[in-house]
Parts: C-alpha cells; structure tokens; sequence
C-alpha cells in the first residue's frame, strides 16, 4: 500500500512540475506523438527535433519539451546538480533510453547514431549545452542534459571485436551514414533498410534477396553472443508479427542500418530491448 501511495505522489509531483512549466509535458498513458503534437499546435517533426527523438516512440512518465530549448531538468529527465558533468573529469554516463549523436553541438547537427541508457563515454571536449564523445568507435556531440559524471557501477559495457573484417566493412559503411531513407531505395541516392544491407553486402561479392523477410533464409543462424560484424540482424519493428527491419553488425554492439530517417550506427541494445528480435545470420565467411 506504500508502495502505491508513492507511486502515486511521484506521478503527482512530476505532473504538477509539467503544469507549472507550459513548455514542457509529461507522456500519459495512449499518447502518441500525433496526438500530443496536434494538442500543443506543433508538428511531429518539431517535438522530435526539440526531443532529440529518433523515432516516433514514446513512454509512460517521459518527459517532453514543447519549444524550442525547453528545459526539461525539474521534470527528472536530466543529470541533476553536482552529478552534472563539469570541467576535467574524462568519463561520463548516458542518461537516456537512447540519446541522438550528432555531427555538430545543435539539434540542427545530422544524428549520425545513438547511445543506450547507462553507456559509458569517454569525453573529449565540454561545451555549456554540448560535449563531444566517443564511445566503441561511435564519436560525436550530445547534449550535456543527458550525461552524467563518471562511470556508473551498473552500466552497460561495449564489447570489442578484434575481428580483421571490421575495419573493412567500416570503411564501406562510414560513408553511407547520412543518406536517407527512401521507401524501395537501394542506392546511395536513398535506402530503406533491405536495400542498405543488399547495398553493402554488394560490395563484398554477396547478392542478398531484395527485402528483409527473404534476407533472412539466407546464410547461417549466429547465436547473439556470437556476432561478429558483418553478421545481419533481423527485427519486427512494427510490432506486426513478421521481420520488418534488417540492419548490419558492425562490432562494438552496434548496428548499422537505414533507420527511420537516414542510415546511422546506433547501439544495438536499444532495438534488442525495444523491439522483437528474429536473429542473426552470417553470409560473410
């Protein structure tokens, strides 16, 4: 009964922090981000950039900035106080389900890839609102609302493989991030998911089927504590039942796939704990 009654005083507090600053709003259960959009006189497309959202989805409590440079840091969704990373410490701590990289400190920088809650960064340099980070092999800007001094005791590691194969396939797939998304794209000009794979597998001699669903018959089942880059994972994405996303293994926990926007290299835990994952098959050997 406790239990409860602070469950309910906490949604409580937080609800009221929300009312009493009308740029910011706390998701409810059955939002969408149509409908919160629609409610506030914005467009998707605003609140997502305002958010550093990737995708369209939305949790229960999250707190969102309904203007541009909204301070969401009395709704709990920031680092707070002296846990706030400052001046010549060299770690921080992700404090986000996942948090857009950037190519550039500004929400107008392309995301060229993600971070899961609870990675461990190495900072590079420190500005007033962003820092620039590296982590397996992912380097750009985030914002410093979502970072947190230090290593944290349970946090989420990035394995390394020493896999020769990855440098190669780097270099095929670096160039590629950026590029749109395009709905039957297969080229550089616009890919959608199915097509990057075909796309980059092409250019080491394998010819994959055309869509995501048929890429999945062909090479050998990899176990997850196996993967090695290279290796293709296969995802439902839509919640429909069937496999509606593929994406490449690229080594360090990552994935590279043509996501909602454009191609990027995100932290694959995001998609493993998000969405339902089919497998892993190798057609590199």
């Amino acid at each position: 009964m406790k239990k409860i009654a602070g469950l309910l005083l906490s949604t409580f507090l937080i609800a009221g922090v929300a009312q009493a600053n009308p740029n910011t709003y706390i998701v409810k259960q059955g939002d969408t981000l149509y409908e919160i959009a629609r409610q506030h006189s914005a467009s998707v497309e605003q609140i997502k950039q305002w958010n550093g959202l990737a995708t369209d989805q939305i949790r229960i409590g999250q707190p969102l900035a309904l203007a541009q440079g909204a301070t969401l840091a009395n709704a709990g969704q920031t680092a707070v106080g002296s846990n706030r990373v400052s001046s010549g410490q060299a770690k921080a701590t992700i404090q986000a389900d996942r948090l857009n990289v950037r190519e550039k400190g500004d929400l107008s920088g392309q995301v060229i890839g993600s971070f899961s809650r609870g990675v461990v960064v190495d900072v590079l340099q420190r500005g007033p609102q962003w820092s620039l980070v590296e982590s397996g092999g992912l380097k750009g800007y985030v914002s410093n609302d979502f970072l947190q001094a230090g290593a944290g005791t349970s946090v989420t590691t990035v394995s390394r493989s020493g896999n020769p194969f990855e440098s190669r396939l780097q270099n095929v797939v670096r160039p590629l991030v950026g590029t749109p998304y395009k709905l039957g794209g297969t080229s550089p000009a616009g890919f959608d998911c199915s097509g990057f794979t075909a796309h980059v597998m092409g250019q080491f001699g394998v010819k994959l089927p055309r869509i995501s669903e048929d890429q999945f018959h062909v090479g050998v089942a990899v176990d997850r504590a196996n993967l090695q880059p290279g290796d293709l994972l296969f995802f439902d994405s839509y919640g429909s039942g069937k496999i509606t996303h593929v994406g490449i293994y690229v080594g360090n926990n990552r994935i590279a796939h043509a996501a909602s926007r454009s191609v990027s290299i995100d932290d694959a835990t995001w998609y493993f704990n998000n969405y339902r994952y089919y497998g892993a098959k190798r057609v590199l050997r």
